[in-house]
């Protein structure tokens, strides 16, 4: 009888054991999901597009420093400005559409997610993050993006917006467009203006 009874009791606790497992896995994900939709939707860098003077953008592979000159057209029109590659060298004039894409998803929305302790940050690729992007605002003001990884149906990179110093101290994550991989990791020639690439004869 014994012997007979213990296949299904083996069965059963390795049943019991897969549900476990299924519920932690499940909570886990319900747990980093954004609550009803529109209440943690937030900008990610709440100011106009306008008011982003400069960039740094940092990956594994390079270091991008983009800066926003104020230029004069010519007389009786609006003045404009225009943004030069400061590094790497040599100094140039950026372009317009490699940088309009970045600073157009910088002022879009997030969806914000619970806050996570700093020892978790590997789980969501902080702690080797894909790029690193300082904002500067008027006023001296920085903002400092980090792009982790995407999430597992590649809907979204994790982000963290100024992360605390403390690399242990908690914190909030967002879910941003995975659009910012493209316009982080592109190459040097991109961030620089066609027009030096190809001058007018």
């Amino acid at each position: 009888m014994l012997k007979r009874l213990r296949p299904p009791l083996v069965l059963l606790a390795i049943a019991g054991l897969l549900g476990a497992g299924v519920y932690w896995f499940e909570s886990r994900k319900v747990s980093l999901k954004p609550e009803a939709q529109g209440e943690t939707s937030q900008p990610i860098v709440a100011v106009l597009e306008r008011d982003i003077e400069a960039l740094t953008i940092k990956t594994v592979a390079q270091v991008i420093v983009l800066d926003k000159i104020p230029s004069t057209g010519p007389p009786g029109t609006s003045p404009n400005a225009v943004w030069m590659m400061r590094s790497p060298q040599p100094k140039s004039q950026a372009s317009e559409t490699s940088v309009a894409f970045l600073t157009n998803l910088l002022v879009g929305k997030g969806d914000w997610l619970p806050q996570i302790s700093g020892i978790r940050k590997a789980e969501f690729g902080l702690d080797q993050p894909l790029a690193t992007i300082e904002v500067r605002l008027p006023n001296q003001q920085m903002q400092t993006i980090v792009l982790g990884k995407l999430n597992f149906d590649r809907t979204g990179l994790y982000a963290a917006v100024n992360p605390p110093v403390d690399p242990n101290a908690a914190f909030p994550m967002l879910l941003v467009s995975p659009s910012f991989e493209s316009a982080v990791t592109r190459p040097i020639g991109e961030w620089r203006s066609a027009k030096l690439k190809n001058p007018a004869k």
